[in-house]
């Protein structure tokens, strides 16, 4: 059991974990965010009986539109977040965290939900609460989706101007 707990500030550049030094990037290879952009749906979908509801709600909502196509990735995304409580896996946002904090002098080519569990299992022991990854977390993804927003108005402000 550990005996004082540790934290993770937001600002934090490193922490240890493990005998491990991980280092918090500012970001990931692009086969890293493909990976971010499906955990986070999977993020969104599960969490309680309310978004289930909603979730149920939008998807009828959607084949009541006769939109078949959304409506059955609407109700794909609620399996797979209800699917990962089930099968006991790990919280999405911890995962995500694991895109972006990674242990020093580990080449960042390749990513699997096993090795993360490892990884994850390496910060549990080392007594980090969870509430400090979840924040890591949020932040990464907050900073990805308002670059990606900037990236989008940049790009139809130049092409406006173009013609």
């Amino acid at each position: 059991m550990v005996e004082s707990e540790k934290r993770i500030t937001l600002d934090a550049n490193s922490f240890e974990a493990g005998g491990k030094k991980f280092i918090v990037h500012s970001s990931v290879p692009i086969d890293f965010y493909e990976r971010m952009d499906e955990l986070q749906v999977q993020a969104r979908y599960g969490k309680s009986f309310a978004d289930l509801h909603r979730a149920y709600i939008k998807w009828v909502e959607l084949k009541n539109a006769k939109k078949d196509f959304d409506a059955d990735v609407q109700l794909r995304n609620v399996f797979e977040g209800v699917a990962r409580g089930v099968n006991k896996q790990q919280d999405p946002l911890i995962l995500i965290c694991t895109l972006f904090c990674w242990p020093e002098g580990v080449p960042r080519i390749s990513w699997s939900e096993e090795a993360a569990n490892e990884t994850i299992k390496l910060w549990s022991e080392e007594g980090y609460p969870v509430e400090d990854f979840f924040s890591l977390a949020l932040q990464f993804v907050a900073r990805y989706q308002s670059a990606s927003v900037i990236a989008f108005q940049n790009t139809l402000d130049q092409a406006e101007a173009e013609s």
